[in-house]
Protein backbone atom coordinates (compact mmCIF):
# COMPACT_ATOMS: atom_id res chain seq x y z
CA UNK A 1 0.00 0.00 0.00
CA UNK A 2 1.77 3.54 -1.06
CA UNK A 3 1.01 6.59 1.61
CA UNK A 4 1.35 9.75 1.34
CA UNK A 5 4.82 11.15 1.44
CA UNK A 6 5.85 15.12 0.93
CA UNK A 7 9.19 14.33 0.35
CA UNK A 8 8.19 12.21 -3.02
CA UNK A 9 8.36 14.97 -6.20
CA UNK A 10 6.19 13.59 -8.91
CA UNK A 11 7.57 13.16 -12.37
CA UNK A 12 5.29 15.26 -14.30
CA UNK A 13 6.16 18.32 -11.15
CA UNK A 14 9.58 18.12 -12.20
CA UNK A 15 8.55 18.15 -16.21
CA UNK A 16 7.03 20.79 -15.56
CA UNK A 17 9.29 23.25 -13.37
CA UNK A 18 11.82 22.42 -16.57
CA UNK A 19 9.04 23.40 -18.94
CA UNK A 20 7.51 26.42 -17.81
CA UNK A 21 9.72 27.49 -14.81
CA UNK A 22 9.76 31.33 -15.52
CA UNK A 23 9.83 34.91 -14.56
CA UNK A 24 6.06 35.61 -14.78
CA UNK A 25 6.23 39.24 -13.56
CA UNK A 26 9.18 40.33 -15.50
CA UNK A 27 7.51 38.44 -19.20
CA UNK A 28 3.86 40.43 -18.25
CA UNK A 29 5.99 43.56 -17.89
CA UNK A 30 6.98 43.52 -21.44
CA UNK A 31 3.39 42.57 -22.97
CA UNK A 32 0.62 45.35 -23.52
CA UNK A 33 -2.53 43.57 -22.70
CA UNK A 34 -5.13 43.51 -25.05
CA UNK A 35 -8.10 45.99 -24.97
CA UNK A 36 -10.50 44.18 -22.31
CA UNK A 37 -13.20 42.00 -23.62
CA UNK A 38 -11.61 41.91 -26.88
CA UNK A 39 -10.53 38.22 -26.48
CA UNK A 40 -13.39 37.34 -25.69
CA UNK A 41 -15.66 34.74 -28.76
CA UNK A 42 -19.07 35.77 -27.05
CA UNK A 43 -20.49 31.62 -26.85
CA UNK A 44 -22.47 30.67 -24.18
CA UNK A 45 -21.10 28.03 -21.72
CA UNK A 46 -22.30 24.86 -22.72
CA UNK A 47 -23.24 24.24 -18.84
CA UNK A 48 -25.18 27.55 -18.32
CA UNK A 49 -28.21 27.39 -16.37
CA UNK A 50 -30.27 28.37 -19.54
CA UNK A 51 -30.55 25.99 -22.33
CA UNK A 52 -29.48 27.21 -25.44
CA UNK A 53 -29.00 25.82 -29.32
CA UNK A 54 -25.90 25.91 -31.03
CA UNK A 55 -25.45 24.81 -34.42
CA UNK A 56 -28.65 23.04 -34.01
CA UNK A 57 -27.46 21.47 -31.01
CA UNK A 58 -29.30 21.86 -27.43
CA UNK A 59 -26.81 22.72 -24.69
CA UNK A 60 -26.35 21.02 -20.91
CA UNK A 61 -23.30 18.69 -20.03
CA UNK A 62 -26.13 15.69 -20.28
CA UNK A 63 -29.22 15.55 -22.62
CA UNK A 64 -31.35 17.05 -20.07
CA UNK A 65 -29.36 19.09 -18.47
CA UNK A 66 -25.93 19.50 -16.20
CA UNK A 67 -26.92 17.46 -13.34
CA UNK A 68 -27.19 13.40 -13.02
CA UNK A 69 -30.85 12.52 -12.49
CA UNK A 70 -32.52 9.12 -11.51
CA UNK A 71 -32.33 6.98 -14.76
CA UNK A 72 -30.53 4.26 -16.28
CA UNK A 73 -27.46 6.17 -16.69
CA UNK A 74 -26.99 7.37 -13.59
CA UNK A 75 -28.16 4.01 -12.10
CA UNK A 76 -25.33 1.92 -13.88
CA UNK A 77 -22.42 5.06 -13.83
CA UNK A 78 -23.09 4.84 -9.25
CA UNK A 79 -22.80 0.75 -9.29
CA UNK A 80 -19.46 0.98 -11.72
CA UNK A 81 -18.21 3.39 -9.33
CA UNK A 82 -18.93 1.21 -5.78
CA UNK A 83 -17.19 -1.45 -6.77
CA UNK A 84 -13.77 0.48 -8.13
CA UNK A 85 -11.51 -0.89 -5.77
CA UNK A 86 -7.90 -1.49 -4.53
CA UNK A 87 -6.27 -4.23 -6.65
CA UNK A 88 -2.75 -5.96 -7.09
CA UNK A 89 -0.48 -5.55 -10.21
CA UNK A 90 -2.45 -8.70 -11.87
CA UNK A 91 -5.58 -7.13 -11.33
CA UNK A 92 -6.98 -8.77 -8.16
CA UNK A 93 -8.72 -7.26 -5.01
CA UNK A 94 -6.05 -7.15 -2.39
CA UNK A 95 -6.85 -4.54 0.63
CA UNK A 96 -3.00 -3.33 0.90
CA UNK A 97 -2.97 -1.82 -2.91
CA UNK A 98 -4.53 1.59 -4.00
CA UNK A 99 -6.93 2.38 -6.56
CA UNK A 100 -4.67 3.87 -9.41
CA UNK A 101 -6.42 6.97 -11.46
CA UNK A 102 -4.27 7.51 -15.05
CA UNK A 103 -4.67 11.42 -16.50
CA UNK A 104 -3.73 11.40 -20.37
CA UNK A 105 -3.41 14.35 -22.00
CA UNK A 106 -1.33 17.81 -23.15
CA UNK A 107 0.55 20.66 -20.97
CA UNK A 108 -1.97 22.49 -19.72
CA UNK A 109 -4.31 19.57 -18.75
CA UNK A 110 -0.80 18.20 -17.24
CA UNK A 111 -1.01 21.27 -15.06
CA UNK A 112 -4.76 20.56 -14.03
CA UNK A 113 -4.40 17.19 -13.43
CA UNK A 114 -1.15 18.30 -10.95
CA UNK A 115 -3.51 20.82 -9.26
CA UNK A 116 -6.18 18.10 -8.57
CA UNK A 117 -3.66 15.89 -7.14
CA UNK A 118 -2.33 18.77 -5.30
CA UNK A 119 -5.72 19.84 -4.08
CA UNK A 120 -6.55 16.14 -2.91
CA UNK A 121 -3.23 15.63 -1.31
CA UNK A 122 -3.43 18.71 1.12
CA UNK A 123 -7.14 17.71 1.50
CA UNK A 124 -7.12 16.70 5.69
CA UNK A 125 -7.40 12.65 6.31
CA UNK A 126 -8.31 12.52 2.54
CA UNK A 127 -7.35 10.04 -0.43
CA UNK A 128 -5.06 7.34 1.07
CA UNK A 129 -6.21 4.95 -1.10
CA UNK A 130 -5.61 7.29 -4.22
CA UNK A 131 -2.81 6.52 -6.88
CA UNK A 132 -2.81 9.49 -9.04
CA UNK A 133 -0.18 9.35 -12.19
CA UNK A 134 0.19 12.13 -14.24
CA UNK A 135 0.65 10.59 -17.59
CA UNK A 136 -0.14 13.96 -19.26
CA UNK A 137 2.57 15.59 -21.20
CA UNK A 138 3.72 18.40 -23.12
CA UNK A 139 2.99 19.13 -26.47
CA UNK A 140 1.22 15.46 -27.04
CA UNK A 141 -2.30 15.88 -29.24
CA UNK A 142 -4.45 13.25 -30.92
CA UNK A 143 -1.84 12.59 -33.60
CA UNK A 144 0.96 11.39 -30.80
CA UNK A 145 -1.77 9.69 -28.59
CA UNK A 146 -3.62 7.27 -31.19
CA UNK A 147 -0.27 5.65 -32.14
CA UNK A 148 -0.41 2.84 -29.51
CA UNK A 149 3.00 1.70 -29.90
CA UNK A 150 4.43 5.57 -30.25
CA UNK A 151 6.82 7.27 -27.85
CA UNK A 152 3.72 9.18 -25.85
CA UNK A 153 2.68 5.44 -24.81
CA UNK A 154 6.49 4.31 -24.45
CA UNK A 155 6.53 7.42 -21.86
CA UNK A 156 3.35 6.75 -20.39
CA UNK A 157 4.40 3.13 -19.60
CA UNK A 158 7.94 4.15 -18.06
CA UNK A 159 5.96 6.62 -15.67
CA UNK A 160 3.60 3.51 -14.32
CA UNK A 161 6.66 1.52 -14.14
CA UNK A 162 8.91 3.95 -12.26
CA UNK A 163 5.65 3.89 -9.84
CA UNK A 164 6.11 -0.18 -9.54
CA UNK A 165 1.95 0.14 -11.43
CA UNK A 166 1.22 -2.20 -14.03
CA UNK A 167 -1.47 -1.27 -16.37
CA UNK A 168 -3.94 -3.63 -15.05
CA UNK A 169 -3.95 -1.80 -11.64
CA UNK A 170 -5.43 1.43 -13.91
CA UNK A 171 -9.14 1.83 -12.92
CA UNK A 172 -10.10 5.38 -13.90
CA UNK A 173 -8.73 7.31 -16.50
CA UNK A 174 -8.58 11.23 -16.75
CA UNK A 175 -8.76 12.84 -20.27
CA UNK A 176 -8.09 16.17 -21.98
CA UNK A 177 -7.28 16.13 -25.55
CA UNK A 178 -7.36 18.00 -29.08
CA UNK A 179 -6.15 17.46 -32.69
CA UNK A 180 -3.51 21.01 -33.74
CA UNK A 181 -3.51 19.65 -36.97
CA UNK A 182 -7.27 20.06 -37.55
CA UNK A 183 -7.84 23.65 -38.19
CA UNK A 184 -11.54 23.42 -38.65
CA UNK A 185 -13.51 25.88 -36.49
CA UNK A 186 -17.02 24.65 -37.42
CA UNK A 187 -19.21 22.35 -35.81
CA UNK A 188 -17.98 19.51 -37.61
CA UNK A 189 -14.53 19.67 -35.84
CA UNK A 190 -16.45 18.45 -32.57
CA UNK A 191 -17.75 15.42 -34.39
CA UNK A 192 -14.29 14.96 -35.59
CA UNK A 193 -13.12 15.18 -32.11
CA UNK A 194 -15.60 12.80 -30.69
CA UNK A 195 -14.25 10.40 -33.41
CA UNK A 196 -10.21 11.27 -31.83
CA UNK A 197 -11.87 10.03 -28.00
CA UNK A 198 -13.89 6.68 -29.51
CA UNK A 199 -10.52 5.33 -31.44
CA UNK A 200 -8.29 6.21 -28.46
CA UNK A 201 -11.22 4.77 -25.86
CA UNK A 202 -10.37 1.37 -28.31
CA UNK A 203 -6.72 1.23 -27.60
CA UNK A 204 -7.92 2.02 -23.82
CA UNK A 205 -10.05 -0.95 -23.48
CA UNK A 206 -7.02 -3.32 -25.19
CA UNK A 207 -4.11 -1.82 -23.11
CA UNK A 208 -5.57 -0.78 -19.45
CA UNK A 209 -8.02 -4.25 -19.38
CA UNK A 210 -9.16 -3.27 -15.72
CA UNK A 211 -10.19 0.08 -16.66
CA UNK A 212 -14.15 1.11 -16.16
CA UNK A 213 -14.48 4.66 -16.16
CA UNK A 214 -13.64 7.10 -18.28
CA UNK A 215 -13.72 10.84 -17.43
CA UNK A 216 -13.20 13.72 -20.04
CA UNK A 217 -12.38 16.86 -19.41
CA UNK A 218 -12.73 20.10 -22.30
CA UNK A 219 -9.37 22.08 -23.00
CA UNK A 220 -11.32 25.44 -21.92
CA UNK A 221 -10.06 28.75 -23.02
CA UNK A 222 -7.65 30.28 -24.59
CA UNK A 223 -7.79 33.37 -27.19
CA UNK A 224 -5.07 34.96 -25.81
CA UNK A 225 -2.14 32.78 -27.66
CA UNK A 226 0.17 34.75 -30.34
CA UNK A 227 -0.68 31.14 -32.33
CA UNK A 228 -3.32 30.29 -34.65
CA UNK A 229 -3.87 26.68 -33.66
CA UNK A 230 -4.95 27.44 -29.76
CA UNK A 231 -7.10 30.42 -30.89
CA UNK A 232 -10.76 29.72 -30.71
CA UNK A 233 -13.01 28.65 -30.86
CA UNK A 234 -11.10 25.50 -30.87
CA UNK A 235 -11.53 25.45 -26.74
CA UNK A 236 -15.22 25.82 -27.22
CA UNK A 237 -15.84 23.23 -30.17
CA UNK A 238 -13.45 20.90 -27.86
CA UNK A 239 -16.34 21.04 -25.44
CA UNK A 240 -18.90 20.43 -27.37
CA UNK A 241 -16.92 16.83 -28.60
CA UNK A 242 -17.14 15.84 -24.92
CA UNK A 243 -20.70 16.69 -24.86
CA UNK A 244 -21.15 14.31 -28.01
CA UNK A 245 -19.65 11.58 -26.82
CA UNK A 246 -21.10 11.27 -23.37
CA UNK A 247 -24.53 11.45 -25.36
CA UNK A 248 -23.09 9.15 -27.63
CA UNK A 249 -22.30 6.91 -24.35
CA UNK A 250 -25.76 7.50 -22.44
CA UNK A 251 -27.49 6.36 -26.43
CA UNK A 252 -26.27 3.14 -25.73
CA UNK A 253 -24.00 3.47 -28.87
CA UNK A 254 -20.24 2.25 -26.86
CA UNK A 255 -21.10 -0.83 -24.57
CA UNK A 256 -17.65 -1.73 -25.20
CA UNK A 257 -15.64 0.68 -23.55
CA UNK A 258 -15.21 2.34 -20.17
CA UNK A 259 -17.99 4.17 -18.83
CA UNK A 260 -18.42 7.49 -20.29
CA UNK A 261 -18.79 10.80 -18.18
CA UNK A 262 -17.43 14.29 -17.52
CA UNK A 263 -14.37 15.27 -15.54
CA UNK A 264 -14.97 18.81 -15.32
CA UNK A 265 -16.32 21.52 -17.85
CA UNK A 266 -13.58 24.58 -18.06
CA UNK A 267 -14.76 27.02 -20.45
CA UNK A 268 -15.54 29.96 -19.61
CA UNK A 269 -15.83 32.96 -22.15
CA UNK A 270 -12.49 35.50 -21.49
CA UNK A 271 -12.92 37.64 -18.73
CA UNK A 272 -16.89 37.44 -19.00
CA UNK A 273 -17.69 36.26 -15.76
CA UNK A 274 -19.21 32.63 -16.19
CA UNK A 275 -22.86 31.95 -14.26
CA UNK A 276 -19.94 30.70 -11.16
CA UNK A 277 -17.48 33.32 -11.55
CA UNK A 278 -15.08 31.73 -13.84
CA UNK A 279 -12.87 34.28 -15.98
CA UNK A 280 -9.44 33.15 -18.36
CA UNK A 281 -7.84 36.53 -18.13
CA UNK A 282 -4.33 37.67 -19.98
CA UNK A 283 -2.13 37.14 -16.51
CA UNK A 284 -3.61 33.34 -16.24
CA UNK A 285 -1.37 32.41 -19.20
CA UNK A 286 2.38 32.61 -19.44
CA UNK A 287 4.39 34.85 -21.68
CA UNK A 288 5.53 34.92 -24.11
CA UNK A 289 3.06 32.78 -25.93
CA UNK A 290 0.50 32.92 -23.67
CA UNK A 291 -0.41 29.40 -24.07
CA UNK A 292 0.19 27.81 -21.09
CA UNK A 293 -2.22 28.10 -17.81
CA UNK A 294 0.18 29.93 -14.83
CA UNK A 295 0.52 27.48 -11.86
CA UNK A 296 -2.18 29.73 -10.07
CA UNK A 297 -4.77 29.56 -12.70
CA UNK A 298 -3.86 25.87 -12.79
CA UNK A 299 -4.42 25.15 -9.33
CA UNK A 300 -7.69 27.02 -9.19
CA UNK A 301 -8.97 24.94 -11.90
CA UNK A 302 -7.67 21.45 -10.06
CA UNK A 303 -9.00 22.50 -6.76
CA UNK A 304 -12.42 22.89 -8.17
CA UNK A 305 -12.49 19.81 -9.61
CA UNK A 306 -11.37 18.07 -6.28
CA UNK A 307 -14.27 19.62 -5.17
CA UNK A 308 -16.43 18.40 -7.61
CA UNK A 309 -15.38 14.88 -7.33
CA UNK A 310 -15.47 14.75 -4.08
CA UNK A 311 -19.38 15.27 -4.23
CA UNK A 312 -20.01 13.48 -7.18
CA UNK A 313 -22.81 10.71 -6.93
CA UNK A 314 -20.26 8.16 -8.42
CA UNK A 315 -16.81 9.48 -7.63
CA UNK A 316 -17.32 9.44 -3.71
CA UNK A 317 -17.34 5.96 -3.53
CA UNK A 318 -13.74 5.84 -4.35
CA UNK A 319 -12.70 9.38 -4.79
CA UNK A 320 -12.00 9.54 -1.10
Amino acid sequence: MVIKNKNIILYSSFVLFLQFGCNKNAEIDDFVPPISGQNNVHNIPINDPDQFIFEGLYSGLYPWGNSMINNKYKTDYVNICKNIGNINTIGKNEADENIVILSLGPSNPQKIFDGIKTAEYNDANFGENIRFVNGAIGGIDFNDILNPSGPYWMQVDSILQSQNISDSQVQVIFCIEDDLLNHDTTITRAFELKENYIQLLEDIRLKYPNCVLFLAGDKGYNNYSTEERFSEPKGYLNGWAIKLLVEDYINGNLPEYPFINWLDYYWADGDTPRWDGLTYNLYDFIAPDYIHLTYEKAKELGLATHEKLKSDQGAMYWYK
